[in-house]
């Protein structure tokens, strides 16, 4: 069995929440979160979540930072690395798990892989949170023509995956064109 397949696997069965290694994965959060900020995909997605219901998930901040990591954690007394211990023996089942497979091997050999190095993944029987509603309600919705934009964005509800959501970006020729 290939090693690098083997300790990826050990990520889901005993990962180590190592605490020397706190620091080095706040400072990479940090960074990732410093990169979105000037992604403008990143932004208008944060826009589109905010402009929902509030009390949905979907309208939850999606990223970390080191303020949430770290700064605030440590004005409160709160052990990160503990809160991510908790966390992972409460919530990590394999009923709430999906793993994707690409390789060259047959279907067959892939299923033995798989069952070899994840089947000792603990299902604990969590029940699976369905949000009811949809994340924009009537009053969410709005329309507006923008001059500089050339984009639609349509969400739909992805009926295989209970209460998951996606989005079609779609381009618009003409529109948004200063020229037109």
């Amino acid at each position: 069995m290939n090693f690098f397949k083997f300790r990826f696997a050990q990520f889901f069965l005993c990962p180590l929440f190592d605490a020397s290694c706190k620091d080095r994965e706040v400072n990479a959060v940090e960074s990732e979160h410093e990169k979105n900020l000037m992604n403008d995909a990143w932004r208008l997605f944060q826009l589109e979540k905010s402009t929902g219901n509030p009390e949905h998930r979907f309208s939850s901040f999606g990223t970390g930072n080191k303020f949430t990591l770290e700064t605030r954690p440590a004005e409160m007394g709160i052990d990160v690395r503990q809160e991510l211990l908790k966390f992972h023996s409460a919530n990590y089942s394999s009923n709430l798990m999906a793993l994707c497979v690409l390789g060259r091997e047959s279907l067959d050999e892939l299923t033995d892989l798989v069952v070899k190095l994840f089947a000792e993944v603990e299902n604990k029987r969590k029940p699976v949170h369905e949000y009811i509603d949809h994340p924009f309600q009537e009053e969410h919705l709005k329309v507006a023509t923008l001059l500089w934009c050339s984009i639609l964005i349509l969400y739909f509800e992805n009926v295989y995956v209970s209460n998951f959501y996606f989005a079609m970006v779609v381009t618009l020729p003409g529109l948004g064109n200063k020229e037109s």
